[in-house]
């Protein structure tokens, strides 16, 4: 026992990319086998005070992997020869400017976002930008009898209906419904996306109308993304629903995990996975092979800010990743390390650049 502390001692990992660059390590984020769960117990008992280094290492390899249990070995085995190399040629990149800045923890220029996430001393600049969680709609009444409330983008907010339902809104949404929403009708009317928790009314059927689609639901919860007009998505949660089409005339029936894609004038039932469809209220984002324009598209829309991407020739990249409730410049610097692009911000202007090999 005494020799195996004596390596681990030795062994301090004194600054984040030994961490990284660490093949013990980087077998245990993306395998979890008991040795190394054994190992990295014992190093964190005898070094507690390097645990915010630990945990901001892990959460940068974590964040490159979405779904490690579904992957292959040698997938797995790909993804770590990546990961070297990229450290690698990072780590080289910026070596120099690190050894002429010495604080308690040595720092790479790459990974100081990480750190400072879990920095107890931890001083917001504007290259920081985090979502704005729980903010409050706005609310305005317009000539036609209409009462709306919104959200810009960056922000999300919940609305508490009349009737007891309860609207979430996503980021750059809108609702809308006129005078007497709860008494005489349940009609909304939505653009953007938005999580509906229905209150029970047997007598008065709630209506979400998406251009000429109408989602129609007595008690139940659901989700409805219309940011792309041309391909509007009904995913069901609990309860039963009807999406129909006026200019179709076709009507489909949903269950929970069942969902409903109107494109090109169609409507398409499918399934879908509850368990992560709707990880947006909870703050967190996540991108399964998605390419790479639309991840800016939802960056834009959930940190409010203006993104501007050069370089893209052929091919979309695809970019997997989940961030919860992450600052911009870490959901940046990670999909960094899966594909090659540059980056700067000014004010609320974000410039990227994809790199070509």
């Amino acid at each position: 026992m005494y020799g195996l502390k004596q390596k681990i001692l030795d062994n301090s990992f004194q600054h984040i990319e030994e961490f990284l660059t660490n093949p013990k390590f980087r077998n245990w984020v993306i395998r979890r086998d008991s040795e190394s769960e054994h190992y990295w117990k014992e190093w964190l008992a005898l070094h507690p005070e390097r645990k915010p280094m630990f945990l901001a290492a892990e959460k940068v390899l974590l964040n490159m992997i979405p779904d490690i249990g579904d992957w292959e070995e040698r997938r797995k085995n790909l993804l770590e020869e990546r990961i070297s190399k990229s450290i690698h040629v990072r780590s080289s990149r910026n070596r120099e400017e690190s050894e002429k800045q010495r604080p308690s923890f040595r720092i790479s220029h790459i990974l100081t976002a990480f750190l400072l996430l879990v920095s107890v001393a931890v001083a917001l600049t504007k290259l920081e930008i985090l979502p704005l969680e729980n903010a409050e709609s706005t609310q305005q009444e317009n000539s036609d009898h209409f009462i709306t409330k919104s959200t810009p983008s960056g922000q999300k907010s919940k609305v508490h209906l009349s009737d007891g339902s309860i609207v979430t809104l996503n980021a750059a949404t809108e609702i809308k419904y006129k005078e007497g929403f709860g008494t005489t009708h349940r009609d909304i009317y939505l653009s953007g996306e938005a999580f509906f928790e229905i209150a029970k009314r047997d007598s008065l059927s709630f209506n979400v109308f998406v251009d000429d689609i109408v989602t129609t639901a007595v008690g139940t919860s659901f989700n409805i993304n219309s940011y792309d007009r041309n391909s509007v998505v009904v995913q069901l949660a609990t309860g039963k629903v009807n999406v129909s089409s006026a200019s179709t005339k076709n009507s489909l029936p949903l269950v929970p995990g069942e969902q409903v894609l109107f494109s090109n004038q169609q409507l398409l039932k499918t399934n879908f996975d509850l368990k992560k469809s709707f990880l947006w209220k909870d703050g967190i984002l996540l991108f399964e092979k998605t390419p790479l324009t639309q991840v800016i598209r939802e960056l834009e829309r959930w940190y409010g800010t203006d993104i501007h991407l050069s370089g893209l020739s052929g091919k979309d990249p695809l970019i997997s990743g989940r961030f919860e409730n992450d600052y911009l410049t870490n959901v940046l610097e990670t999909i960094s390390f899966s594909i090659p692009l540059t980056y700067r911000i000014e004010e609320k202007n974000i410039y990227v650049h994809l790199q070509h090999r």
